[in-house]
């Protein structure tokens, strides 16, 4: 058996029990250190994927002569136009897109491939199905590929740095997982069909697979060099080890099968003294009946300690469980809420539970109080959640670590509900495919759910693959998005490049009229050719502010023939492109009246011999080199807090804001794009919204107060912390 081997096994390093070549890392030199293989990985990979797109081509073009499938053999003939057309485009948004993903896995906030498992058929289109089949078949492939000494030493040292223990297999920074996921999407970003994407996936495999088993060798190599686990012993795992990975992970996730069971720290959570049994002091402050005891048992049964301390709760009794289960059976398609239906269970609990039972059909029903109050969650997810009332009762009352635990199936489950709800760039219209799709998992649990809590893990399956086919519409209207963002951003810097360049050219040399007029009206011309025609349009916009100084300059006399030449072709010029830019009437009028009378003052002048010295006429449509002044900067922009700095710092694509409009209400936006300079935020909500935000103006923001970044609670876990911190009272 192989180190690797072993190490999968049963490996973790228990970092309380290293060498001295195994010391603390400074976290200055973690992070530099993180910062250097995070370069050297994206930056290797993506010349393995330029490397790959020179040659993929031939392979491709190859592959559809011999292929018999009109569909398939379409599906390869495209894929190698996309390759030609696009080549550049998909080498640097695979790099944006695989740095991305490689930071959020360090940084435990990666969310995963779009594409879930397969499962749930009822739910997705077939071609959903097959191309995740396809996907996870190349991963396979290309994981096959790897020395797994090798994957062990990536897992164990990123992990190191990451301050956290080892990596999974799968879910590593540089995990094959992660560099086809970054393809895919870049991929989806230019719109290629399933089987384009299919195609080339399976095609550059075999190059990536090749290189990334030798960047792996290379990171381990830099890590090791620099004391990072020089040697790596495959360990068991043990309770310290776990307990530290679970307090460095955020948000914290407690561990209810862990072997420890340390005192709450929350103030607001029961405590379960030492050596003590949690469920027989929870049986004791439900004896006592008064509210404050029963609180406290509220408070006992939200401590992930009193479940991890090798003692099991009472079980349900059996009759109530009966009666809830002819409960659920009568709901139909209907729906399974209301007011009746929560006086039956809470009826129930009292006459056929014990008083556990009791205690959590009150919570169960406080919680589900508490998501229907909850104005951040959109009515017509509400609706559907309402209905899984009596579901989640059973579920607590089976497992009642409902309150401790996010990982029970059924509160996992609602959470991602919740998440998913939450999110701003949702579409929760009545007739949209989220708002049915949760429909149709909340009839198939009121029709499937006895007592196997399997069920819900069933039912979350179904959801990420709804969820995956959400994420798609996204990312085709982000990608529009980022395509009128990116040209947005490149207008605005050639707007500066614009001002800066008639700073130079007709700052001093020029009347106040005309330098009005080019800093108000021909600058956002230049700025659009720019963009839109390229470098040449450019050059004649510069020599059209060359042309207009020269022109009202004194002349001597025989320079007139030459000013009467040059002004039709100057005037046309600038008409054109006035018009084009949609420059007001009135301001144009204006300016050329000014610049006609400028011009007969100049003429008249040359002709009594009153003008000073000649000057040269500038090669209209190709003017002279800029001067140095020309050269645009960015204008400073006002000087940011530390705090906030780091705010604008942390902010990432996905993450989600908060922001204070002027009637005194918060409306929810999600980050959509973020420009590789950090310049630009495009802010979203669905349907209507799409709004750009430079950086200065959110640092504004920040500063002031007027957004924020929203809570990353979801509406389960902030409800089940307002009652274990005793603001929900509970009947004696």
């Amino acid at each position: 058996m192989s180190l690797a081997q072993a190490g999968t096994a049963t490996a973790r390093d228990d970092r309380d029990e290293r060498d001295d070549d195994d010391a603390p890392i400074d976290p200055a030199r973690r992070s530099a250190l993180l910062q250097d293989c995070s370069g050297m990985v994206v930056s290797q990979l993506s010349g393995a994927i330029a490397e790959a797109l020179k040659k993929v081509g031939d392979d491709l073009t190859a592959l559809a002569l011999r292929n018999r499938d009109p569909a398939a053999q379409q599906a390869l003939l495209d894929a190698v136009t996309l390759v030609r057309r696009h080549h550049a485009d998909i080498e640097a948004r695979f790099r944006e897109m695989f740095a991305d993903i490689f930071a959020r896995r360090i940084h435990g906030d990666d969310d995963g491939p779009a594409d879930a498992p397969a499962g749930g058929l009822a739910l997705v289109d077939d071609s959903v199905i097959e191309e995740k089949i396809a996907f996870d078949r190349i991963i396979q492939r290309a994981r096959s590929k790897l020395d797994p000494d090798e994957v062990l030493g990536i897992r164990a040292r990123l992990g190191v740095l990451a301050a956290g223990d080892w990596f999974d297999e799968d879910n590593h920074p540089a995990a094959p997982e992660a560099v086809f996921e970054a393809l895919r999407r870049t991929l989806a970003q230019l719109n290629a069909e399933a089987g384009v994407r299919d195609a080339l996936l399976d095609a550059i495999e075999p190059h990536v697979s090749s290189n990334l088993g030798a960047i792996y060798t290379t990171v381990n190599e830099r890590l090791r060099s620099n004391h990072v686990l020089p040697r790596i012993r495959p360990q068991v795992v043990t309770a310290k080890a776990q307990a530290r990975r679970a307090k460095a992970a955020q948000p914290p996730a407690p561990a209810p099968d862990s072997a420890v069971a340390a005192p709450a720290a929350d103030p607001a959570i029961e405590s379960v003294p030492a050596g003590e049994d949690p469920f027989v002091l929870l049986a004791a402050r439900l004896a006592d009946g008064t509210t404050p005891a029963r609180l406290a048992a509220a408070r006992l049964l939200a401590n992930p300690a009193s479940f991890g301390a090798g003692k099991s709760p009472p079980a349900v009794e059996t009759g109530l469980l009966d009666s809830l289960h002819a409960i659920q059976a009568g709901c139909g398609e209907s729906g399974a809420g209301g007011p009746r239906l929560l006086d039956e269970m809470l009826e129930k609990g009292r006459t056929m539970g014990s008083p556990l039972d009791q205690l959590t059909v009150e919570i169960v029903s406080q919680v589900f109080d508490h998501l229907y109050a909850d104005r951040r969650l959109p009515d017509t997810i509400k609706q559907q959640m309402l209905r899984l009332q009596v579901v989640a009762v059973k579920a607590a009352l089976i497992d009642r670590s409902f309150f401790a635990s996010r990982r029970h199936p059924m509160r996992r489950l609602l959470d991602e509900i919740c998440r998913a709800a939450s999110d701003p760039d949702a579409d929760v219209g009545p007739d949209s495919a989220l708002v049915g799709g949760v429909a149709e998992i909340v009839d198939w649990l009121l029709a499937s759910f006895e007592s196997d809590l399997s069920v819900f893990d069933d039912a979350a399956m179904r959801l990420d693959l709804l969820l995956s086919i959400e994420s798609q519409r996204r990312m085709e209207r982000d990608a529009a998005l980022a395509r009128q963002a990116e040209r947005l951003e490149a207008l605005v810097l050639a707007q500066e490049q614009a001002r800066a360049e008639i700073r130079a050219r007709a700052g001093e040399s020029a009347p106040a009229f005309m330098v009005d007029f080019l800093d108000r009206s021909w600058y956002r011309v230049m700025a659009m050719l720019r963009v839109e025609d390229g470098d040449a349009a450019w050059r004649d916009a510069l020599a059209c502010i060359d042309a207009l100084v020269w022109s009202v300059q004194p002349k001597e006399s025989p320079e007139i023939p030459r000013l009467a030449s040059l002004l039709p072709k100057l005037i046309a010029e600038l008409n054109r492109g006035l018009a084009r830019a949609g420059v007001d009437k009135s301001d144009q009028e204006r300016f050329f009246n000014e610049l006609l009378k400028r011009h007969g003052e100049v003429i008249q002048r040359a002709k009594v011999g009153a003008a000073g010295p000649a000057s040269p006429l500038p090669a209209f449509g190709q003017p002279a080199a800029p001067p140095r002044e020309a050269v645009a900067s960015r204008p400073a922009e006002p000087p940011v807090s530390p705090e906030i700095a780091r705010q604008l710092g942390d902010l990432r694509r996905g993450d989600t804001l908060e922001l204070l409009e002027p009637d005194g209400a918060r409306r929810r936006l999600r980050i959509s794009w973020v420009s590789p300079t950090r310049r630009l935020f495009v802010l979203t909500r669905h349907p209507e919204v799409a709004r750009p935000v430079e950086r200065a103006e959110l640092a504004r923001w920040l500063a002031t107060g007027r957004v924020r970044l929203a809570d990353a609670e979801t509406a389960i876990e902030r409800t089940i912390a307002t009652i274990a911190a005793g603001k929900a009272g509970l009947p004696a």
